[in-house]
């Protein structure tokens, strides 16, 4: 009987998301025969976002405040977050100005506790759509934000025109670089990377502006290049932490136990995507050439109890040190305790490695080469060139005098390009000017 139920379940799902899809796509298309209420001139910004972070498990109240209202840019704001960990819906005041809504996409209900799993998450998905709505006609919302480009892209675009509101598309990831890393797309139960691909671009072309924190995304073969001139970059933008002198903060050497060692660090999460196993397969190298060498690893990840075991394998588990996820000032500290950072595929952790004046080594990949100027602020080597890896990072472990300048350089770079109130500053002018009040208009 059992086995029924997940058969009727499996169909059910399939033959209702299309549909729910399909019905979704026409209200979208449908939306663009009626003219979207422009923001008044002047008028307070009451912004919808769907993030890709719980904001209610960020300690950092003041940093969530400064990042999502953009110094005053922003008057109200909804954050809304989809958990497909947790079984219950949750809801805080993070600030007076802003709500954060979580809501569970696995939530028990009868239909769930009958067996029919995915139909009770897509009914829960339906009812949390429709519970929103109501709370964004209360508010007052009149823009609405995602910071992913399928499935929150395709909920903002609904959400936008039952609103007749602006759109504002942010790219923080590229689909097609996770499929070819994986074989699996990102949206699971999308199935085929094509739709995928297609919805990426469906809400690009749909949404009045596209932001985003560096120019990879932009170049990247999958972007429609009709989108070119409403993508606008505002600059990496990492929390405050990071931005303290190198010389304010503490060396942690002492409290890891690794006194007179040389510090290698990874920081990020453990999944394939960001090609950690590569961090061992360097490692080897390294340690046989110089057993003083320690790898830091921070974050944490499906790929954990692989790596451990790799490392174990390997014979130096005593010498690797999974120290799991950390705060932005525990980070900070760590990446200036750090000789080297070394990430396959890192995103804004570049910028505050360089900000605590160390050096890195990467892939020539992803955004890496948009950042790192290759011999001066560390070394980019050839994708997948493990060997490369780690003799770039032997060469800076042994040289000193090299390592300091390029870690003094690549601080100076960061601090220059990467000023977080400019960040803040660029994307302030963005919604400035979807409600006609940028700088020097009245």
């Amino acid at each position: 009987m059992k086995r029924v139920i997940q058969v009727v379940d499996i169909l059910l799902f399939y033959v209702l998301g299309p549909l729910i899809g399909l019905a979704g796509l026409c209200y979208i298309h449908a939306g663009r025969l009626f003219k979207k209420k422009a923001l008044k001139n002047g008028s307070p910004i009451n912004r919808l976002t769907f993030c890709i972070m719980d904001l209610e498990k960020e300690k950092n109240k003041n940093g969530i405040a400064e990042d999502m209202l953009l110094k005053g840019g922003i008057s109200k704001q909804i954050a809304v977050f989809f958990d497909f960990e947790s079984d219950a819906d949750s809801s805080a005041r993070i600030t007076d100005e802003i709500i954060s809504y979580r809501f569970s996409i696995h939530k028990k209900s009868k239909l769930f506790s009958g067996g029919l799993r995915k139909t009770g998450d897509l009914v829960n998905l339906i009812k949390n759509i429709f519970f929103l709505l109501n709370i964004a006609r209360r508010e007052q919302i009149n823009c609405v934000e995602s910071h992913e480009a399928v499935f929150l892209g395709f909920i903002g675009l609904i959400f936008s025109r039952a609103l007749s509101v602006p759109f504002v598309l942010h790219l923080n990831t590229s689909y097609e670089m996770k499929h070819k890393g994986t074989g699996n797309v990102s949206v699971k139960f999308l199935r085929f990377r094509r739709i995928e691909r297609w919805l990426e671009r469906l809400a690009c072309r749909l949404s009045e502006v596209i932001v985003a924190d560096r120019m990879f995304y932009k170049n990247l073969k999958s972007f429609p290049k009709e989108c070119a001139d409403k993508y606008v970059t505002t600059g990496v933008k990492v929390e405050a932490a990071h931005y303290a002198l190198p010389e304010t903060r503490q060396n942690l050497k002492g409290s890891l136990r690794i006194d007179g060692g040389d510090a290698i660090l990874y920081v990020g999460r453990l999944h394939p995507v960001k090609y950690v196993r590569d961090l061992i397969k360097m490692f080897r190298k390294v340690h046989a050439q110089n057993n003083k060498a320690f790898l830091l690893i921070a974050g944490e990840g499906v790929l954990e109890s692989e790596l451990k075991n790799m490392a174990n394998g390997y014979g130096f588990r005593e010498k690797t040190l999974f120290l799991g996820p950390k705060t932005a000032n525990e980070l900070a500290d760590l990446f200036y305790t750090a000789d080297v950072v070394v990430q396959p595929h890192g995103g804004q952790v570049l910028v505050e490695a360089a900000l605590a004046g160390t050096p890195s080594v990467v892939y020539n990949f992803d955004w890496h080469g948009e950042f790192v100027q290759d011999g001066k602020m560390g070394f980019i080597v050839p994708f997948g060139d493990t060997d490369s890896l780690a003799a770039r990072t032997l060469e800076l472990l042994s040289d000193k005098e090299r390592n300091r300048k390029m870690g003094t350089f690549s601080r100076e770079v960061a601090v220059r390009c990467y000023s977080r109130e400019t960040s803040i500053e660029n994307e302030k002018a963005i919604y400035m000017k979807l409600a006609g009040r940028e700088k020097g208009k009245r």
